[in-house]
Parts: C-alpha cells; structure tokens; sequence
C-alpha cells in the first residue's frame, strides 16, 4: 500500500498502452467483418460467478423466533434472517432481506392475502400481491414504539406498543391514531396483545389487563378499566370465548361476569406459545403439544427435551413449531421434523477466520458446534467439546487452537495433540486446563501457535521438532494474534485491547516487545487488531483510529521506531473512531470495521471508496465486529453483532498469466446487471476498453487480480472489446463481452 507524503515507489517506465496493442487492433479491425459473428458465441454462457458489489447472508437460522402461515407457506423469523417452508413441495428458502425497512423483526400478522411484519423501531411492512408497502411515521428517536403484535379488524390494523395502542390503514399502513396515556392517571403503557369481544377491545399492559368499549374515546384513559391485574403474553380470541397465556406460563379465562380465572384441569402449566385453528386452541409448553376445545385437553406430541419451544402455528391440520435451537419444527402423528436453511451455529460466534478455502465460525463455549462454510455449504463438527480460539491451514490439513483443550488437528479426523497421550513436545500449563492454546497460524514449512504459559512454538510435521521461543518474558504469556510479515514473526499481547506488539524473529528466538513509549513503538493505547500490506508495513486497528508501523532495519538492535496515523483530507485517518478491525486486500486497498459500518479506502488513501451500512448494504448491524478476506475469490466477510455477511470485492490473488481470463456476466444486460468483472488476469494490469470497430470507451486498473467497470447507463448494445496488459506492457490478452439492453 503506497501512503501519500511518506513514500515514494520507484516508477517504471512503460510502452503507451495504445502503441501496444496498435497491431492487434489494426489486425482485430481488418478481419472484424469475419469474426464478429463468432463473438456472440463465446465466453457467453451461464455463469458461475457471484456478481462484483454484491451481498450474501450467512445467518443461523436454529434460533426461530416466530412461525406464521402465509398461504401455502410457513414463514419462520430468525432476526436478522428469515426463511419460507412450503411443505406441500418441501421446499426450504431463504427469503431476501434486502427491502426490508429496519434491522429486527418484533412481531407478525398474516391473512390469505396479506404478510405484515412490525419490528422493533416501528416500522411496517406489508407484501400483498408482490406489491411491498412499507411505513416509518412511527419511528423517531425520542420515542420506542417497539411493536409487541399485531391484530385486525375492521379493516384497521390494531398495533401493540411499548408507547402504547396505534391505530394504522390495513390499506397503506398509515398511521390514524395514537393512543399513548391510557394507563392509571394518564401514565404511558407498554401494550403487548389486543383482542375484541364484542364491542369491547382488550389490551395487555405493564398494569394487567385493560378494557374500553371500542365505540368510546379511546384517547381517554378513563375509559379504560383495569380487568385483571394479572400480566399476559398472549390473547386467544375463540368461538366467542377469550383466553390468555400469561407471562408466568398460567392458561387464563375471561368469565361470562368479565372475571379472569385459571383454566380448570390443565394437565400441565408453562404454557409458551398458543394458536387458534379449526376451533381449537393449539398449546405448546417445553415438553408437550395440547389442543384445548371446550374445556378438554388432548396431547398430541411429546417433545424431545433437545426441542427448545419459542412459538406455534397450525397450517393445513400441521402443527409448526418456532425454536431456540433447532429451527422450524414439524409435527406429524408427534413425529419430529427439524427444518431450516444451512447456516452457522448461531449469529453470535466468537469470532471469524478464513483459512484454506473455508470460512469457520468459532465457539464461545463448550456446548457450542464448530461451524464452516466449505463449498458453499455450512456444515458443523464437535472437536472435542474444546473452546476454539484459531485455525490455520497447514500441509493440506487444519489446525486448531483451542483455550481449553490444546492444540487439535484435522477436521474431518480431529487428532487431539495434547490429549491424555501428548503428541508434541510442549509444556503443560498451570492454569484450570493444561494445554491453553490461543493463537495459531502457518509459516514457511512450519506450524507457529502460541500457548497461555509460554510465547510461541513452532512445530514441524514430524512430530519431533519443537521450538520454544522467544526467551521467558511474562509480558508474552497471551498472545491472541500471530501474523508472519517479512519473515518476521508479529504478535499481539494480551487478553485486553491494550496489548502489546511483539516482533519475533525465527531464526535467533531475539524479539523486541514494542509498547506505547515513544522510540520503542510509541503504539496506541488500546490494538484491537493487526494487518499488513505488501510492503511489509504492519497495520493496527485502534480505539483511535489508523496506525500503521514500518520495520525498520536493525529493528532488533532497538533502533528508534514509532506508529504513524495516515492523514486523509486533513485530518488522522478515522480520528476519534473505535476499529475493531482491518485489513489489506490484494490492490492494496484498506478495509476498516467499525460501530458505523465498513469503510474501503484507496491504495493511496488519499480517497474512501466506499462506506457500507445498513441503509445501503446487506449488513444486519452497522457495528461491524471483525473481517475475514478471502483472496483467490476476493470475498469479504464481515462479522457484526447480529451476524455474518459476505461481500464480492473485485480484488483477487494475481494471475501468472493470461491464459484463464474469465469476463462476467457476459452477456451483460444494462437493465439487470451493474457491474462487469474482469477476474484472472495478472496484477497491476492497464484494461482498455473499446467498441469491436476500435472507439475508445474508458480505461480501468485490476486490483490485484480482478477488475471492475461499471457501464454507463446510456451504452449502446453490441460487442465491446477489453485489451489488457500487465504492468510492464510485455504480455497482453484481448478479451470481450456482449452488452444487451
């Protein structure tokens, strides 16, 4: 990465691009009339390749908070995913999230021929017909309006709020009224169910059940009386009859005398979840599924105690259960079916690591599954009920370091190194577990991971070389990130942000532990993570933005050396900011993790590409965690507090050649395509592009092995051609690709 004002590169001087490819053109422009028809047919074909600026989601879908039918559907909420079951073909999808107005779903609401969704800010969404409404009158920051449920009737949507009962067109979801102190003396209330009787409407409130005639002023909070002071999760509207599951789990009644009782002869309590279907109430507790119908109870399943209920709904005589652990549920003759989309464990792992061609979603416990991402295809292991701390590909194999079980080998065959019979040479510890392994990564024909009681080991394969290093220092005990930069080896310290960056080197076991004092360091207070770029220049995330350290010659004879903070219009590069984490891709461009979003910046940072959110990316959270870089697929996958997404970055690894370029998508359609990707091809290569009769159209650099051109919205149809040379204008490939309208 070049950094503007402190470095310079040598330029290298270079042929005009135009002189050449001036004989290809003039040959390419000769014999046009008769090779033009063939470009129609080549490299035109379906593609395999994610689109460049688009988004993936990678949400767990085992937590299903609620279920509700929509048609011949089965629509089951995981915030911030959902997924659409439609169990006459068996078809599970995941549904796209992209238009949805807010971050968390709080409840839904359906009909034949509509799906309502309100969540947490206050915003509605509606889809009836594919036609998408949505509406934001009620989100503001000064208020919470966080909808609880949703109910119907009369042709107006009856929303219970934590600031009270709304009134909004079943129609546009406009707002019509508002109905916030209704509590004793005008106070506010949360209001969590509605139902009607009757003329009358019930509300659940924070002071019990509440009751108004729906033909009175129901602005007046003299109106409503208090009907039970009793707290209720749920109401059941059924054949004239109103019952309530309160938060306690109890199954009430409302009496002919409007009085509130128990249920009688109720087979079991901890009632969680209810739904009405074909005059029955269908019950769900955490052990058990009941219909109640005129005052009988009847089981219909027995759950396992693995199945975690959340929610219930009946569809087509099929009852469906919403889980904390295990998805959708399905019920049939009280058979069991889990069903969810693949995806990770849950949207909460400790961490992210890309190594190998897999992505792995790390642990936080001992009861949590490893999950990665291999080919596409989540899938999860157990290695030894051990706590995850790193991964690292070595020698066609996977290495894990684990804080409570050591160091583990293999995936689909995990080998526990330091088990009961210690395959390495390392030292026990002293701590609660032995072998407390936290950091791990591939150097050279070497395997270097760092344990709790020592600062590093590196290991080779034939199980009989370890070496210990560097000399004892209690500073070193933790070490939580190893990178390999220039041969050298580069550690971060300590289980806190305020670490330490150490720098190792492999040869001699010297190294020179860098700190906050100036000349030795003069760090940040507070590293949250480290990167490089291939200059050898060591990146720091900090809670005070960009750092960066260059490493010097005789760094280990403590020459003076001290951070740097990169200026970009005038001020230090995110001043002020918390980054929780950064890195440099293969154009040499930064890539920074914050509580906003994701910021991009050129490789000169003289510019910010590109700043990713919630309003403008498939990012669940703006408070993005960590990121892991995928460079032969130029992936980008970002961790937030509400799960994992993916980003197709035009930057890839460098190709040695041009013998394997691939153009896409091609044909490429100006009204449903935006970007064209040009992957394969060598780094720093110059791309031309012009019309087949040799116009000239604009010019594009690679970011390491891939280039990006979005064009114009105005661009004829027709065949355009792309004349790339690598930086020294000595090797070059022409390549095409059909635009159509």
């Amino acid at each position: 990465m070049m950094i503007k004002s402190w470095l310079e590169k040598p330029k290298v001087m270079k042929r005009d691009v135009e002189n050449a490819f001036l004989p290809a053109l003039k040959i390419l422009t000769r014999f046009l009339r008769f090779i033009l028809p063939s470009l129609f047919f080549l490299n035109i074909s379906a593609q395999n390749n994610i689109p460049t600026g688009t988004w993936e989601a990678h949400y767990s879908y085992n937590t299903t908070e609620f279920v509700v039918g929509f048609n011949d559907e089965i629509i089951g909420i995981s915030n911030p995913g959902i997924f659409s079951y439609v169990p006459i073909e068996g078809w599970i999808s995941k549904v796209n999230t992209d238009e949805l107005p807010a971050e968390n779903i709080s409840s839904a609401f359906s009909s034949s021929d509509y799906l309502i969704y309100g969540f947490a800010d206050g915003s509605l969404y509606k889809v009836q017909k594919n036609e998408i409404i949505i509406n934001n009158e009620l989100v503001s920051p000064s208020t919470n309006f966080y909808i609880n449920s949703i109910k119907e009737f009369n042709g107006l949507l009856y929303l219970a709020t934590d600031e009270g009962l709304v009134l909004a067109n079943l129609e546009d979801l406009s707002i019509r009224d508002a109905f916030l102190q209704i509590g004793d003396s005008a106070k506010s209330v949360k209001v969590f169910d509605i139902t009607f009787l009757s003329d009358s409407i019930y509300i659940s409130t924070d002071e019990g059940i509440k009751a108004a005639s729906r033909n009175s002023n129901l602005a007046d909070f003299n109106q409503w009386k208090v009907r039970s002071e009793i707290a209720i999760k749920e109401f059941f509207e059924l054949g004239g009859e109103v019952l309530a599951i309160t938060k306690a789990g109890g199954l009430l009644k409302k009496s002919i005398d409007g009085t509130w009782s128990t249920v009688e002869n109720q087979p079991v309590d901890g009632w969680i979840a209810g739904s009405t279907y074909n005059s029955q109430l269908f019950l769900v507790n955490e052990n058990n599924v009941y219909t109640w119908n005129n005052g009988v109870f009847t089981n219909i399943a027995d759950l396992s105690s693995t199945i975690d209920p959340l929610d219930i709904v009946v569809n087509n005589d099929i009852v469906f259960l919403g889980t904390r652990n295990s998805g959708l549920i399905r019920i049939d003759n009280n058979n069991t079916t889990s069903l969810k989309p693949d995806g990770p464990e849950n949207n909460f792992p400790s961490a992210i690591r890309f190594t190998g061609s897999n992505l792995f979603a790390l642990n936080s416990n001992e009861a949590e599954l490893i999950s990665y991402l291999e080919n596409s295809e989540w899938k999860e292991t157990s290695l030894f009920d051990a706590i995850i701390t790193d991964v690292a590909y070595h020698n066609q194999k996977y290495y894990f370091a684990s804080i409570s079980r050591g160091l583990i080998s293999d995936l689909e065959n995990p080998v526990l190194l330091t088990g009961e019979t210690l395959e390495i040479d390392v030292i026990a510890g002293e701590g609660p577990n032995d072998y407390e392994f936290t950091a791990i990564t591939s150097f050279a024909d070497k395997l270097l991971f760092a344990q709790t009681n020592s600062t590093a080991y590196l290991y080779t394969e034939d199980l009989e070389t370890t070496t210990p290093f560097p000399k004892a220092d209690s500073r070193l005990n933790y070490i939580r990130n190893l990178k390999i930069v220039d041969g050298n080896i580069i550690a971060l310290t300590s289980q806190n942000p305020d670490g330490k960056i150490v720098i190792i080197n492999p040869e001699d076991q010297e190294f020179r532990i860098l700190t906050s004092s100036e000349n030795n360091g003069g760090l940040p207070g507070t590293i949250y993570n480290l990167g490089s770029d291939s200059d050898g220049r060591i990146w720091i995330a900090s809670n005070n933005g960009v750092w960066f350290l260059d490493v010097p010659f005789g760094v280990f004879d403590f020459v003076a050396m001290n951070a740097s903070r990169p200026i970009i219009d005038g001020r230090y590069l995110l001043e002020g900011r918390k980054v929780n984490d950064l890195f440099i891709d293969t154009g040499d461009r930064l890539w920074t993790a914050t509580a906003l979003g994701i910021r991009l910046f050129d490789s000169n940072l003289e510019e910010e590409l590109a700043f990713f959110n919630t309003e403008n990316s498939l990012l669940p959270s703006n408070n993005v965690l960590q990121l892991e870089y995928d460079p032969s697929s130029g992936k980008v996958y970002a961790l937030t507090d509400r799960g994992i997404v993916a980003y197709q970055s035009d930057a890839t690894l460098p190709a040695t050649d041009y013998n394997s370029v691939n153009i896409y998508p091609n044909p490429f359609s100006v009204e449903r395509n935006e970007i064209i990707t040009i992957s394969d091809i060598k780094g720093n290569s110059n791309i031309k592009i012009t019309t087949a009769s040799g116009v000239f159209v604009d010019e594009i650099e690679s970011k390491g092995g891939s280039a990006s051109w979005n064009p114009p919205s105005n661009i004829p149809p027709g065949v355009y051609l792309f004349f790339m040379a690598d930086q020294f204008y000595e090797d070059g490939y022409i390549g095409k690709a059909v635009i159509i309208p």
